[in-house]
């Protein structure tokens, strides 16, 4: 991978933390003693591609941040679906 595709990479990864650190709405609903809201099941609102492959997930993020996501977008869960990794990519310093 360039520099160019590691720091795209970096920044999806960023957002896609930013994302799942969010926790949740301000519905009431604190899904438990976790808080958070309710996510949909163990892999939350991920789509099957972005939980098989980092490509997937950089492909899913990169959608989300292109359709507008902002501070008023309903977050998506990730619920406790392990994220994909790869150990072929070099990490960004």
């Amino acid at each position: 991978m360039n520099a160019k595709q590691l720091r795209t990479l970096a920044a999806v990864l960023a957002a896609a933390a930013a994302l799942a650190a969010c926790g949740g709405g301000g519905d009431g609903d604190d899904g438990g003693s976790g808080g958070g809201g309710s996510a949909s099941g163990a892999a939350g609102d991920l789509p099957g591609s972005a939980r098989q492959s980092v490509n997937g997930l950089v492909a899913f993020v990169t959608g989300l941040i292109a359709n507008g996501t902002n501070d008023t977008s309903e977050p998506v869960a990730a619920g406790n679906a392990p994220l994909p990794t790869d150990d072929n990519i070099e990490a960004v310093n």
